[in-house]
């Protein structure tokens, strides 16, 4: 199933658009492609993306 990533990255709003079997997998795939866009390491975004105190991430799946 194709799913859209939005990721929060300091303000900057990224899309991304994922194959994936569920949206925990797809989340995965769009925090590894911003970490290779933004030269960091996905467990540094990861950690940024998946912070508690705010909502930087939204997966939705698309209607095929």
């Amino acid at each position: 199933m194709l799913y859209r990533i939005t990721l929060n990255w300091h303000g900057e709003i990224l899309t991304y658009f994922r194959n994936s079997k569920n949206k925990e997998r797809a989340l995965y795939f769009g925090i590894t492609a911003l970490a290779k866009v933004v030269g960091y390491s996905r467990y540094y975004v990861s950690k940024h993306i998946m912070s508690n105190d705010a909502d930087r991430w939204v997966v939705t799946p698309m209607v095929k």
